[in-house]
């Protein structure tokens, strides 16, 4: 599909239907556009030291807005208050590695994908669990869920009590809380960053981020 026919689709990542359908009914000329990102996600969006952003994300909507022709203004969200955010109308769509779950879906809408990106475990180079079994495949929970699970069992044991580092309101989260609640302790965090330095720390054994 050429850029030009996905440039609206995009550049409104996750707003809401019925907010969408008040404003075409109205014939609203999109002048400005307002994109809330957390600013704390590499590689999809993070911020720099000069307090600028940058990040997959931030060249993207940057293209979107320049074809559509509109003024986009970054507004920085939390990731755990984005989508109520979004609802209460501080900005006007979500660019922010936001997955498109079924639970989110009950609530806003979702364009086309523009990201596929998979997540895996990931932890220090000295630690045991660099060396868990099946290192550097990958599993689909949605076209195998059973096969992944069975791969799942095979580092259960050496998972058992570790603590592992997710973001809050992630489907990181979700997977943990589902698959292997029981096994390990989740300790959750506002933003990825805070978990990457407390697995530098040593606080916690292994975290989960997002691989391409």
């Amino acid at each position: 599909m050429k850029l030009s026919t996905m440039v609206c689709a995009l550049c409104m990542t996750a707003t809401l239907l019925g907010s969408v359908s008040a404003q075409a009914a109205e014939g609203k000329k999109w002048t400005t556009v307002r994109i809330g990102t957390e600013g704390a996600f590499r590689p999809f969006n993070f911020t720099k030291p000069d307090g600028t952003f940058d990040g997959f994300e931030i060249d993207l909507y940057k293209v979107l807005c320049k074809s559509m022709q509109v003024t986009c203004e970054i507004v920085v969200q939390p990731f755990t208050g984005m989508i109520p955010a979004l609802q209460a109308g501080k900005f006007d769509a979500i660019m922010s590695g936001m997955s498109a779950t079924d639970k989110r879906r009950q609530v806003i809408d979702f364009s086309v994908p523009y990201s596929n990106s998979g997540q895996t475990f990931a932890t220090l180079k000295n630690s045991p669990l660099a060396k868990l079994p099946d290192t550097g495949m990958r599993f689909s929970l949605t076209k195998d869920e059973a096969g992944a699970i069975k791969e799942l069992d095979k580092i259960k044991p050496a998972l058992q009590d570790k603590v592992i580092g997710v973001q809050t309101a992630s489907i990181a989260a979700t997977f943990l809380n589902k698959y292997l609640q029981g096994v390990v302790k989740v300790r959750e965090y506002k933003t990825t960053e805070e978990h990457d330095l407390d697995l530098a720390a040593g606080r916690v054994d292994l975290v989960i981020v997002v691989v391409n």
